[in-house]
């Protein structure tokens, strides 16, 4: 099999970062974590928030933090949690315990 068909199957990962509004925390996470990764094509990576306003901007004390590391997160809007989002990451990180047990409370099929 050559390298081209071999990409075709290559497995798809998705990661969510998730704390309360999506203006903090898991805009920052994601950011770093998308620095991190490069330019990999085989790893998405997105952010929400339990309780979040869709459309918000990200802190401007988080956009310094990561402009600090070299990263630009400006362009990045809170989302809500949703079913969909939830359904699609094949890795969740909740940033506190209180925001896991509410991501389980909710979704009750991502308590494994």
């Amino acid at each position: 099999m050559g390298k081209r068909a071999r990409c075709a199957f290559r497995t798809v990962k998705n990661v969510l970062f998730v704390c309360t509004g999506n203006i903090c925390r898991s805009p920052i996470a994601e950011g770093l974590f998308r620095r991190l990764i490069g330019n990999r094509k085989d790893i998405e990576v997105v952010s929400a928030g339990v309780h979040a306003v869709r459309g918000q901007p990200p802190s401007l004390y988080a956009v310094q933090v990561c402009a600090e590391e070299g990263t630009d997160i400006s362009g990045l809007r809170s989302q809500p949690l949703t079913a969909t989002l939830v359904d699609q990451a094949t890795h969740i990180f909740a940033m506190t315990g209180a925001h896991l047990e509410t991501i389980q409370a909710l979704f009750p099929h991502t308590a494994e």
